[in-house]
């Protein structure tokens, strides 16, 4: 059977590794760029215009992601 001070030991340390995962994402939150993605492909205005490459950039998380860790870590 456990003892008093090893389930506080316990919860002391769940505590502070749920406090440390909410803030990680709260730290992600506020960051708009890692939200958003954008695909853009240009064309000239007429045959000799300027050529410019495609330019991308990946989604890197998703809210929906962030929303489900932290359910996790508040259940």
């Amino acid at each position: 059977m456990a003892r008093l001070n090893q389930i506080i030991a316990i919860e002391k340390g769940i505590k502070s590794r749920s406090v440390q995962e909410l803030a990680e994402a709260q730290k992600a939150l506020q960051k708009p760029a890692l939200l958003s993605g954008i695909s853009r492909t240009y064309r000239p205005k007429d045959e000799e215009g300027e050529q410019l490459p495609p330019e991308s950039k990946k989604v890197e998380i998703k809210a929906e992601e962030i929303i489900r860790k932290t359910t996790e870590v508040l259940w």
